[in-house]
């Protein structure tokens, strides 16, 4: 019960978390100025796309790790294989001894309903880009990784 609840509390959490927003719009900058585009509408060749990730990666690296919440540290992110972009976190009010894998996929499906239904992750997943959060205990032990796909969120790839 203990397990379900955490994810649970983990859930909640990431959904005020993602409300906040603000990647999109670097992203948007980023990929707009290099398409001379207006934010938030570029569709950008997959270079552009591979490049700004890259570039974002890079900045917000530099302002890592963040606490999102009392369970929650965003350590880094990672872009690449191709357009994709990940957010790394650390579970760390847990260790792995406190979760059962099995009640992730309540976790995921609430993390899925909120990244596609936000409007800063719109950019992303128009420009196809593969949206992926890793997340690990305070142990150290990886814990799971959901990847949201453009078409997971009804956009064309």
């Amino acid at each position: 019960m203990k397990q379900i609840l955490i994810v649970l509390a983990l859930a909640t959490s990431f959904s005020a978390y993602a409300a906040k927003g603000g990647i999109g719009s670097i992203f948007a900058g980023l990929i707009g100025t290099a398409v001379g585009g207006a934010a938030g509408k570029a569709i950008a060749t997959p270079q552009t796309v591979e490049k700004a990730l890259v570039t974002m990666t890079n900045q917000l690296n530099q302002r890592l790790p963040m606490a999102v919440d009392a369970e929650t540290r965003w350590d880094t992110t990672t872009a690449g294989q191709g357009k994709r972009f990940t957010y790394n976190y650390t579970i760390i009010s847990a260790t792995s001894r406190d979760f059962d894998k099995r009640a992730f996929p309540l976790f995921f499906q609430k993390i899925k309903a909120d990244v596609c239904s936000s409007p800063d992750m719109v950019i992303f997943f128009k420009n196809g880009v593969t949206v992926g959060y890793s997340y690990s205990a305070s142990d150290g032990v990886f814990l799971s990784k959901l990847d949201i796909t453009p078409k997971d969120c009804g956009y064309a790839t």
